[in-house]
C-alpha cells in the first residue's frame, strides 16, 4: 500500500453502525511512504486480528491505529517501520492495565522487531514504549549478550515480571550488565538533545526511483518511435530523389553508397514500427499509475521474446552494422584505388555476412527467456517478476520452466510444516502455545501466491519466529527458581576453564598430527559422529512407546528372558555360529608374549578392529 505519484492505493474503512461478520485473524501488508490510521485498521474489521506483519516505509502512524484491535496477540515491525515512526502509537494497546497491578500473561502481546539487534545507540528511538501494559519483546537472537536498550524494552513489560521473565527464559548472557546501564542517564539525555534521525534509503526507494525512469521511458518511447519514422522516411524520399535525378550520371560506387543509406532508413522504420508496440508489455505498478491490461498476455510475452527482443535486436545489430558501412563507403568514394579488397566484396554478400553475424548475436534472447504463466504474482520489493523472463541461462540446458523446480521444493516444505501442525506434534513440548503456533505459521503463510523466493523467506522467518515465541526454550521444571549471581559466576568461569582446555587439546593434536595422522582423524571423527539413540519400541504386544521409562521396562523383560526362558514374552534363543571347536596354542598367551605384544601397542593411536582401545589394552 503506497501513496506516491506513481501507485496511491491507499485503503480507509467508513464506519457503519451495522454489525459486520468478519473474521480476519491475521494481516500481512507491505507499505511504502503511507500513513496508517484508524480508519484503515478499523475495530469491526480487525477486532478479531491475531496477528499483524508490517513491513517498507511508513510517513506516519497515527497513535490511535492500533487501539481497537481487542484479540491481538502479535505485531511484527519490520526495521525500517520503526525507524521512521518510531514506537508511540504501541502506548494505545493494552491500555486497561496501564494502571493495574494484577499480572493476567494471557493478554500479553508479542512485539517482534525482525531482523534488528537493538543498538544503544537507538536507545532514543525507543524512549515513547510503553510501560507496564504487558507488551513484551521477542528479540530476534534469544541466548545471546543483550544490550541497554533491550533490557529496558524486557524490563517494561509489566513491574518486575519482566525481569523475572529475563531470569526464568535465559534470553540474556549478561544478566550483570543491566545494573551498569543508567536507564534514567539516557532517558534525560534524549529529553534534552533534538534527537532527529537522518533519512536512509531503502531498498523500495530505489526501486522507486528507477519506475521513474521506466515511465518516462515509456512516454517517450512512442514519441521518439514517430520521429524515428519521419525523420526516415524524409531521408528515403531525398535518397530516391537524387537517384532519379542523377541516374545516369552515377558511378557505381555512389549507387551502393546511396542502396546502403536506403537500408539503413528503411531498418530503422521496421525497428520503430516494433519499439512502437513495447509499451503494451509493460507494467510499472499493479493499479498504479501506468499497468498495461495486457502486460501478462501470452501472447504479449512471446511478441517480447521473438520479436522485439530476437528480431528487433538483430535490426539494431544490423543498423549498428550498416551505419559503419555507410561511413566505410564515404571513405571509398575518396579512394582512388579500382584495386581495393572491399569493392570486390558484392552488396549481397556483405549483407548476409552482418545478418548472419546479428543472428548469432541475438540467438541467446530466445535460449535464455521464458513465458511467465504466474498470473497471479505480485510487485513488491522483495519479489520482482518479469513478464516474460529474461537471462535466466537455463533453458539452454533443460526443457522445464527454470522455477519449476524451486516451486515443488517449497510446496512440498510448506505441506510439510501444514502436516506438522495438523498432527499437534509440536504441542508435544511442555508449554508450548499450539494456537499461537498455528497463527503465525499455518494460518498467515501462503507461499502460493507470492513469489518462490519471498515465500520460502516467509516461511523460515515466520516458523522461526513462532518457535521461539511459542516454544519455550527450556522446559518450567528444569530452573524451579533463578540461580544466584554467584552461581552464575561459577558456571562461566567452569565453561572458561573448558573452553580452553579444548583448546589446549586440540593445539596438542595439531603439533604431533604430522608424526601421528590418525590421532587427528580419530578427533574429527569424534566431533562429527553421531549419538545413537533409540526413539521409540515395540513391545510383545505390538504396541509402540516412546516413554523413556516404558522402553527400559521393555529392555528389562527382554534381557531378563534370555536368562529365565518361561518369562520370555518374543525372545529368539541365541544361536551360535561359526566352528564350534577352536584350536588353540597355549604357549601364544604365555605372561612374556602378552608383554611383549603389550608394549608394541601405542595408546594414542585409534581403536583397532576389535574396538578395543590401546590405552585400555
Amino acid at each position: 500500500m503506497s501513496d506516491v505519484f506513481l501507485k496511491k492505493n491507499t485503503l480507509d474503512f467508513k464506519p457503519t453502525d451495522s454489525q459486520l461478520e468478519v473474521n480476519i485473524e491475521s494481516l500481512e501488508i507491505h507499505f511504502y511512504r503511507a500513513s496508517i490510521t484508524g480508519k484503515f485498521l478499523y475495530k469491526k474489521i480487525f477486532k478479531n486480528t491475531k496477528s499483524i506483519f508490517m513491513s517498507g516505509y511508513v510517513k506516519h502512524i497515527s497513535l490511535e491505529a492500533f487501539k481497537y484491535l481487542e484479540s491481538i496477540k502479535l505485531i511484527n515491525l519490520e526495521y525500517d517501520i520503526f525507524k521512521s515512526t518510531g514506537v508511540k502509537y504501541l502506548q494505545s494497546l493494552n491500555l486497561k492495565f496501564k494502571n493495574n497491578s494484577i499480572f493476567l500473561p494471557n493478554h500479553t502481546i508479542q512485539i517482534c522487531f525482525g531482523v534488528y539487534y537493538f543498538p544503544d545507540e537507538d536507545f532514543c528511538l525507543f524512549k515513547d514504549f510503553p510501560a507496564n501494559q504487558l507488551l513484551l519483546v521477542v528479540p530476534f537472537s534469544p541466548n545471546s549478550n543483550c544490550s541497554c536498550l533491550l533490557f529496558w524494552l524486557l524490563d517494561s513489560y509489566f513491574y518486575d515480571h519482566g525481569l523475572k521473565f529475563l531470569e526464568n527464559n535465559s534470553y540474556c548472557l549478561n544478566m550483570e550488565k543491566m545494573f551498569l546501564c543508567q536507564f534514567e542517564k539516557k532517558i534525560l539525555s534524549c529529553q534534552l538533545e533534538n534527537f532527529r534521525e537522518k533519512k536512509h534509503k531503502i531498498l523500495v526507494d530505489y526501486i522507486y526511483e528507477s519506475e521513474v525512469i521506466v515511465l518516462l521511458t515509456v512516454y517517450l518511447i512512442p514519441v521518439i518511435g514517430i520521429l524515428s519514422i519521419v525523420l526516415n522516411s524524409c531521408n528515403i524520399v531525398v535518397v530516391l530523389k537524387i537517384q532519379n535525378d542523377k541516374e545516369k550520371n552515377l558511378k557505381e560506387i555512389k549507387k551502393s553508397f546511396y542502396q546502403w543509406i536506403l537500408l539503413n532508413s528503411s531498418i530503422y522504420i521496421l525497428y520503430s514500427m516494433i519499439s512502437l508496440f513495447h509499451p503494451i508489455s509493460i507494467c510499472i505498478f499493479q493499479n498504479g499509475i501506468y499497468c498495461s491490461f495486457f502486460s501478462r498476455s501470452t501472447a504479449i510475452q512471446y511478441y517480447e521474446i521473438y520479436v522485439y527482443d530476437f528480431f528487433g535486436g538483430i535490426l539494431k545489430t544490423v543498423s549498428n552494422f550498416l551505419s559503419i558501412n555507410v561511413a566505410f563507403q564515404r571513405y571509398l568514394n575518396l579512394v582512388s584505388n579500382k584495386k581495393n579488397f572491399f569493392r570486390k566484396i558484392s552488396n549481397k554478400n556483405l549483407f548476409l555476412i552482418v545478418f548472419f553475424s546479428a543472428f548469432l548475436i541475438n540467438i541467446d534472447k530466445i535460449l535464455t527467456s521464458e513465458v511467465n504463466r504466474d498470473l497471479f504474482d505480485i510487485n513488491n520489493s522483495q519479489s520482482y517478476p518479469e513478464f516474460p523472463y529474461r537471462n535466466t541461462f537455463k533453458g539452454i540446458f533443460d526443457a522445464d520452466s527454470p522455477h519449476q523446480d524451486r516451486n515443488v521444493d517449497l510446496q512440498k516444505l510448506f505441506n510439510k510444516i501444514a502436516q506438522l501442525n495438523k498432527n499437534k506434534l509440536i504441542p508435544l513440548v511442555q508449554s508450548c502455545n499450539d494456537e499461537l503456533f498455528s497463527t503465525l505459521v499455518y494460518e498467515s503463510t501462503n507461499p502460493i501466491d507470492k513469489e518462490v523466493n519471498v515465500a520460502y523467506d516467509r516461511i523460515i522467518k515466520s516458523y522461526a519466529a513462532a518457535s521461539s515465541i511459542a516454544i519455550p526454550n527450556q522446559a518450567p521444571r528444569a530452573r524451579k527458581r533463578p540461580n544466584h549471581k554467584w552461581f552464575n559466576h561459577k558456571i562461566k568461569q567452569i565453561k572458561l576453564a573448558v573452553r580452553n582446555a579444548i583448546c589446549m587439546f586440540e593445539t596438542s593434536i595439531v603439533r604431533v598430527c604430522k608424526l601421528q595422522p590418525k590421532l587427528l582423524y580419530n578427533y574429527i571423527n569424534s566431533q562429527k559422529q553421531c549419538r545413537d539413540s533409540i526413539k521409540g519400541l515395540l513391545d510383545c504386544h505390538g504396541a509402540f512407546h516412546t516413554d523413556g521409562y516404558k522402553i527400559v521396562n521393555i529392555f528389562n523383560v527382554q534381557f531378563d528372558s534370555v536368562f529365565i526362558p518361561h518369562l520370555s514374552c518374543s525372545a529368539q534363543p541365541l544361536q551360535l555360529t561359526g566352528s564350534p571347536q577352536h584350536d588353540m596354542n597355549v604357549d601364544f598367551f604365555s605372561p612374556i608374549n602378552v608383554r611383549k605384544y603389550t608394549m608394541r601397542l601405542n595408546d594414542r593411536k585409534s581403536p583397532d578392529m576389535d574396538g578395543i582401545h590401546p590405552y585400555v589394552v
